[in-house]
């Protein structure tokens, strides 16, 4: 995306490109194993008086399928640990700030109802005797 922006009618125009990427891919491993890997990532983009500097998470998820009701899956989000960089800038007013998200882990356990059940569809009856209709 590319925007423009200016914050006062003195200013100039201010334009730049922006970014996000949000992907995920699926590998299937032996002995019914799944490997998911999640990313998201935010190029660097100004807002106002803001700037949000360059994000980029990866998210690895290991599934393990029992039968067709069970799954177990672990995961690790944030793998890379990076700091989250704002500036906010205004007149005589400049702040940087560092924030560090940590890893973290999940675990969780998923039952699948009725699995392998399509939707019955309803029946409806149709009516080709055309001796009900009158001659008249």
């Amino acid at each position: 995306m590319i925007t423009s922006q200016k914050l006062s009618d003195k200013d100039s125009f201010y334009t730049f490109g922006y970014l996000q990427l949000v992907a995920s891919t699926t590998f299937l491993l032996p002995k019914g194993f799944n490997l998911t890997m999640s990313c998201f990532y935010n190029s660097k983009m100004k807002i106002g008086n803001i700037t949000v500097f360059p994000i980029l998470n990866l998210n690895p998820t290991l599934q393990k399928q029992f039968g067709k009701h069970w799954s177990v899956s672990v995961g690790l989000e944030n793998i890379m640990q990076r700091k989250s960089k704002i500036r906010t800038e205004s007149s005589g007013y400049n702040r940087f700030t560092f924030t560090k998200t940590y890893l973290s882990a999940k675990i969780g356990v998923t039952y699948k109802f009725n699995s392998g059940k399509g939707f019955s569809s309803p029946n409806i009856e149709k009516n080709t005797d055309n001796s009900r209709f009158s001659t008249e």
